[in-house]
């Protein structure tokens, strides 16, 4: 609330300022803007708000117990705290920019806009940029939402019946899996046969309790795959991440989903 109050009015304020009072300006709201978020009181909201989230993703987990439940939590923490902290509000990374580019380059080319499950997207703005550069409709799935397009809800078991996407993306968001294989084979399930499968995927980091995978390869990725057929379209190697584009080669399951209720947008 604070944010988007501020945000709208330093337009205004920039009309009038100097470019030093401006910058000043900012750098003051951001310091404020911290010291509330660390106060004690912010704090007790902030956790139960975690609490509030990880008990909404529980209820239609792939998995129940302590363990699970101490995963779920800590990575809806990390990443509210990092929306939280970010007084510009999270924005488009040149990661999205970079593994859209490389998955538009064997996108067919049709008519009819493609369907594009954005695993781990957060925000709108991931899915915002892939309507606009790939001629697609998105649908979103995170462990919170601030966009009416992203479904609440846990990568290794998701609300979606089986091939409902023409194309499963995520970027950035598998090394936090709890079982990679388990969510990479929700995301052969998701995609229509011959449907595609793109993923960026850090390598050579340090692992933590929410960054939990390093396959270090893009055939380390690909062995999580296991005999899901699939054929490798295009794949990058850096220093710092493996971007991989697969074809599913499967043929049409009967149509189910993980929640009952659960439909694409």
């Amino acid at each position: 609330m604070i944010r988007t109050i501020v945000k709208s009015c330093i337009p205004i304020f920039g009309s009038v300022l100097p470019k030093a009072a401006k910058q000043k300006l900012w750098q003051g709201y951001k310091f404020l803007y911290v010291k509330t978020f660390d106060s004690a009181f912010y704090q007790r909201i902030f956790n139960r708000r975690v609490d509030s989230l990880s008990k909404e993703v529980l209820q239609q987990a792939f998995q129940q117990d302590s363990d699970y439940e101490a995963y779920v939590n800590c990575q809806i923490e990390k990443s509210l705290l990092m929306v939280t902290r970010a007084p510009q509000g999270w924005g488009l990374g040149e990661r999205t920019v970079g593994l859209v580019g490389f998955m538009q380059q064997v996108l067919p080319s049709t008519d009819q806009p493609a369907r594009v499950l954005c695993v781990g997207c957060r925000n709108g703005a991931e899915l915002d940029y892939i309507e606009e550069t790939c001629n697609a409709t998105t649908q979103g799935l995170d462990l919170f939402s601030q966009d009416n397009r992203i479904t609440v809800g846990d990568m290794h078991a998701m609300p979606f019946a089986n091939d409902s996407f023409d194309v499963v993306y995520s970027c950035h968001s598998l090394e936090h899996a709890f079982d990679i294989k388990q969510a990479i084979s929700e995301f052969y399930r998701l995609a229509r046969p011959e449907g595609i499968i793109a993923i960026e995927i850090p390598i050579k980091y340090e692992l933590s309790d929410t960054d939990r995978w390093d396959v270090g390869s893009v055939s380390g990725l690909l062995e999580h795959f296991g005999s899901q057929s699939h054929e490798v379209l295009k794949q990058e190697t850096s220093d710092e991440h493996v971007r991989v584009v697969i074809r599913v080669r499967k043929l049409a399951r009967k149509t189910t989903s993980n929640v009952k209720s659960a439909s694409t947008r």
